[in-house]
């Protein structure tokens, strides 16, 4: 095989290679851009919390989900009460300066 045979067909194998590339970049970068798209999409655009107090950690912050799910479902509606199905989650507890009681808040952005 000569030289410029073989220079042309890697020639012709760089430009499938660049094309084929660029064709899959461009379909990631599709998906990859749609995703948050879809997931956001029955968002409501206000975060909403829940907050509440008591002497055991675990039940303060499981009453302040009640209370997210509460004000969620005031504020948006029932579908969009779901904690599993919200957005930009937060929590934190806090115990009292005297150790007697905690203190937990929850926020999220309502879904459905």
């Amino acid at each position: 095989m000569s030289k410029s045979i073989i220079m042309s067909q890697v020639a012709r194998w760089s430009a499938r290679f660049v094309r084929l590339t660029s064709v899959a970049v461009g379909s990631a970068a599709l998906v990859i851009a749609a995703v948050p798209t879809i997931a956001r999409a029955d968002c409501i655009r206000t975060v909403v919390s829940g907050s509440a107090s008591n002497s055991f950690e675990h039940e303060a912050l499981r009453i302040a989900l009640i209370q997210w799910h509460i004000n969620a479902k005031q504020s948006a509606g029932d579908k969009y009460s779901d904690w599993g199905k919200a957005q930009d989650k937060g929590q934190s507890c806090i115990q009292s300066a005297n150790k007697k009681y905690y203190t937990c808040t929850v926020r999220a952005v309502p879904c459905s």
